[in-house]
Parts: C-alpha cells; structure tokens; sequence
C-alpha cells in the first residue's frame, strides 16, 4: 500500500509539474502575443495617421484643381491626376488598416482564448494538487496503521515469549 501511494505521490507531482510547465508556456505565448499586439497597434496608429494625412492631401489637391481649373486646363488636368493617385494610395492605405483591424481581431481572440485555457490549466493544477493532498494524507495513514500493527505485533511476540 505504501509503494502504490508512492507511485500516485509521483505521478501526481509529474503531473503537477508538466501543469505549471503547460500554464509557463501559455503565459510566454499570451506575453508574445500582448507585445506582437502592441506592435499591431502601433502599426495601425501609423497608417491611420498615413490616411489622415492622405485625406487631408486629398483636400487640399482638390482646391489646388478648382484654382487650377480657373487658370488653366491643363494645370487642372495635372492636378486632377494628382489627387486621383493620392485616392489610390488613400484606398491601398484605408484596405491595409482593415487588414490589419482583422489581425487585430484575431490577436484579440487568441489571446482570450490563451487567457481561458490559462483559467483551465490552473483549475487543473489545483485538482492536482488537491489529489496529491490526499495521497499524502492516506500515505500518512498507512505509515501511522503499520506502525500501531508493528507496535501490537511486537507485544503479541513478546506476551508469547512470556506465555511459553
């Protein structure tokens, strides 16, 4: 009895050690994630900002055509192609920053998904360590039993030796 509470002592503690190296590796890829995800923040703060300023160039290119148009043709020409790349380039950029809104997205959704399965690794470590409480508790036992039936075994031997 005691040897099998032995075995289940260690295997409970192997088990609770591949738990916490299992919570370890979630907490590093939920850091990985967190920092990649400030990255993706950062990026889309940029490309905003590109937009902002492509929107606003936009603008401007266009009153620059109506003062254009009021002197020449062609200058309203030229700046009419002016404003028809920067569109492009407003578009390409407003496509980029939905891009990366979708990563961001999913970032977000596999780092609660890390966070839950983190919740459920830890629930795991604690049923573990609850189980492991009790194969120590019952080994406790079986010592202190062996030890009264040793304790009695030996006064039987000794109350025998007097009998004879």
């Amino acid at each position: 009895a005691t040897a099998a509470a032995e075995r289940q002592a260690a295997e409970a503690a192997r088990s609770a050690e591949w738990a916490m190296k299992q919570e370890a590796n979630r907490r590093a890829e939920l850091e990985e994630l967190q920092v990649h995800t400030a990255d993706l923040r950062s990026q889309l703060s940029k490309f905003q900002t590109h937009a902002d300023q492509a929107e606003a160039c936009a603008r401007q290119a266009s009153d620059r055509a109506d003062e254009a148009h009021r002197t020449s043709v062609l200058r309203a020409q030229r700046a009419e192609e002016k404003l028809a790349n920067v569109m492009e380039t407003k578009e390409a950029l407003r496509e980029e920053v939905m891009g990366l809104h979708a990563q961001l997205d999913k970032h977000r959704d596999k780092c609660a998904d890390l966070e839950a399965e983190l919740r459920d690794q830890r629930s795991d470590c604690r049923s573990t360590q609850k189980a492991l409480d009790e194969i120590k508790k019952a080994e406790r036992e079986a010592l202190d039993e062996n030890a009264r039936l040793r304790c009695e075994l030996t006064e039987l031997e000794e109350w025998r030796s007097g009998a004879l």
